[in-house]
């Protein structure tokens, strides 16, 4: 086996563990539940081309990751969330194969492609987009594969179609997976560091095939905005205004709030942010591959994000692309330093801190967990706590003799293990962490419960936006009733509807004389806290006009 087929096969081992071990642990988010409700509604309404969301239409977004949804749920149901969120795993997989492959044309070096790869697969948001079915990791993936064939391309003598064509393909992938997004995030700050670093040659030889390559992209890109302005111009236009208002009004932070980043990318984030400065890494990087490419890609993102006055943590994803290609470069710096014994004095600081850092983690971890469980009785047997302890401990002690004996190698591999052990022993207690809602319980029953089934639910309100995981999790559409002054039902009994008080509290006492009440249950979606958010705790009630009345 050749080593880039060894190499490959590593990083198929990590990104397994990384993203498709437990991955349905925890219940769907929000931004989950948006994908995961239109993609139920295009099953049920036969409607791929004009989604709706909870009867509503759903046109914020392009629809490719949604439609990838719809076709798993028709493959497998929608009962298991680990199931559904697999091409959210693949799409990750990808973006790792990308990188590897981008890097081995980057650089001749044997060790960077591997480097590159484990440590964007174990970047804390890009491990963490992996394990939910949203849009960012369809849009990014795609885009970095488009990045791949057009660095590829512009580095050939002779044009390059083939990988302009695939270019074209990928770049409209992603824009059919979350619109303009990824080509601001991810691909102009590629195009700005790569003409600021290796000039305009490549281009001015290869403008043939990148024509064709815009060209793919108008086809891919434009057929379905198109075709939804034609059929709704005016919801079209009132989706353009607020996704534009979004931008400048929701979430408004300070322009420095994302200059934390290196944070983003969890465990990584000492050598990352040591990466990124200029003034300590540009001559060390530097011995490996053009590190004035690699650090204006990470800076200009960043620099192009801040810019917005809308800011959140997860619009960071497209920088740890970059942020880990440069952090593998650093980490090739210093196994080439230590061997040949050239490092310096702040190359040793960094160093102790971020293996005696992991090594600490390590040890410290399976003790939290163990006093957790003794605390929280969270149903760990003894066995699984002695085998964490274990596990987590003999990787402490590989990461502090490595960091001890300056292989850096090793303390890489030890860390990226140490991600990956986490993912199999910890996670899936994670859920005990996070449930402390004594009154929790899943809207899941809803689903099968036969006496439901036909009937239409409403909710005593406007419909709020995070109640959309309530909508997913029952498995209805659910709509508004305005029960303040109701003195009759929206449509013919019987109908459930939800509200946070109880039925009996909520009603009139002249609409209490016309109808019967069975109350099915009360259930509460918040795993944090009792009484926490409002619209997940409900009671959930069948309404029947009585049999005596008109």
């Amino acid at each position: 086996m050749s080593r880039e087929n060894r190499q490959l096969l590593a990083l198929l081992v990590i990104t397994f563990f990384a993203f498709w071990i437990h991955n349905g642990v925890l219940d769907a988010n929000i931004m989950e539940a948006r994908n995961l409700v239109t993609a139920r509604e295009i099953l049920q309404h036969h409607n791929w081309l004009v989604p709706t969301m909870n009867g509503e239409l759903r046109l914020e977004k392009p629809p490719l990751p949604t439609w990838i949804t719809a076709i798993m749920m028709q493959l497998f149901g929608q009962d298991s969330l680990a199931i559904l969120r697999i091409p959210a795993a693949l799409s990750a997989m990808l973006l790792v194969f990308f990188l590897f492959k981008l890097t081995k044309e980057l650089t001749r070096d044997e060790h960077l492609p591997l480097l590159a790869g484990g440590t964007v697969a174990t970047s804390f948001y890009i491990f963490f987009m992996a394990r939910t079915i949203t849009w960012d990791i369809f849009c990014h993936s795609f885009m970095l594969g488009a990045i791949w064939m057009l660095y590829r391309g512009w580095n050939r003598k002779e044009q390059a179609w083939k990988e302009f064509i695939w270019a074209g393909i990928l770049m409209g992938l992603s824009f059919l997976s979350k619109g303009p997004v990824s080509f601001f995030a991810l691909l102009l700050p590629f195009l700005i560091a790569f003409m600021a670093a290796y000039g305009f040659s490549g281009v001015r030889l290869q403008w043939k095939p990148l024509m064709l390559a815009l060209g793919i992209l108008l086809v891919f890109s434009t057929w379905w905005p198109l075709y939804i302005y034609l059929l709704h111009p005016e919801f079209s236009t009132y989706v353009a205004e607020k996704e534009s208002t979004a931008w400048m009004n929701r979430s408004v932070h300070p322009w420095y709030h994302y200059w934390s980043f290196p944070v983003q990318s969890g465990i990584w984030a000492l050598p990352a942010a040591a990466a990124v400065i200029i003034p300590y890494a540009r001559k060390k990087i530097g011995q490996f591959g053009n590190y004035k490419f690699l650090a204006m890609w990470v800076w200009a993102a960043v620099i192009l994000l801040s810019s917005f006055p809308e800011k959140k943590e997860r619009y960071l994803m497209p920088v740890l692309i970059p942020l880990a290609l440069i952090t593998a470069y650093y980490f090739r710096y210093l196994m080439h330093a230590f061997k040949e014994k050239k490092e310096t004095k702040a190359d040793n600081i960094l160093y102790s801190i971020q293996g005696y850092l992991v090594g600490l983690v390590s040890f410290a971890l399976p003790l939290a967990v163990i006093f957790h469980n003794h605390k929280f009785n969270d149903g760990l047997s003894v066995g699984l706590q002695v085998l964490i302890l274990l596990v987590f401990w003999a990787i402490g002690g590989y990461v502090v003799r490595s960091t001890y004996r300056k292989k850096a190698f090793r303390l890489w591999s030890g860390t990226v293990v140490l991600i990956l052990a986490f993912c199999l022993l910890v996670i899936p207690s994670a859920r005990n962490f996070f449930q402390k809602n004594p009154d929790y319980r899943s809207y899941n029953d809803l689903r099968h419960l036969e006496k439901v089934q036909n009937m239409p639910f409403y909710f005593n309100g406007a419909v709020p936006g995070k109640f959309i995981q309530v909508v997913w999790s029952s498995g209805h559409l659910i709509q508004y009733w305005d029960t303040a002054n109701a003195t009759e039902t929206p449509v013919a009994t019987p109908l459930v509807v939800m509200t946070y008080e109880s039925p009996q509290n909520v009603f009139s006492e002249s609409f209490r004389e016309k109808y019967d009440f069975e109350v099915l249950g009360h259930y509460d979606l918040d795993m944090k806290k009792k009484d926490g958010i409002k619209i997940f705790s409900n009671y959930v009630t069948i309404i029947r006009k009585k049999q005596n009345m008109p």
